[in-house]
């Protein structure tokens, strides 16, 4: 598991949510908006590696919650001018948050897939 959701505003007991610290570690919590100081504070929570607010997985280009080769195609298509993308797919598009969508995004998807296949 790369990816843990969560809908709930406050944040659940958790005990033997995972077998260990280090499984924790490796794993990015997704959270409403606004409560991400609350899970990083909470007990459990706090052992998950990286907490995010809202949905968005970095790379994701297309929304779909996975990142893969589709995501790599379509940031090709928006950079060439192939594609004109609505304001949600630019946003995500812009995965370094630079505000320039460019082949530094393209690396940064690239090697997002890369990783995630190891």
């Amino acid at each position: 598991m790369k990816h843990l959701r969560v809908s709930w505003p406050e944040q659940l007991e958790v005990n033997d949510l995972l077998s260990n610290d280090m499984a924790a570690r490796c794993i990015t919590l997704h959270v409403p908006v606004g409560t991400k100081e609350l899970y990083a504070h909470a007990e459990g929570w706090k052992l998950f590696g990286k907490i995010v607010e809202g949905n968005d997985i970095e790379g994701d280009v297309d929304g779909n919650g996975v990142v893969d080769d589709d995501d790599r195609a379509l940031l090709v298509k928006i950079i060439m001018g192939e594609v004109q993308p609505d304001e949600a797919t630019l946003k995500r598009a812009d995965v370094n948050n630079d505000t320039c969508i460019n082949a530094a995004d393209l690396v940064t998807v690239i090697n997002i897939i890369t990783n995630e296949d190891k």
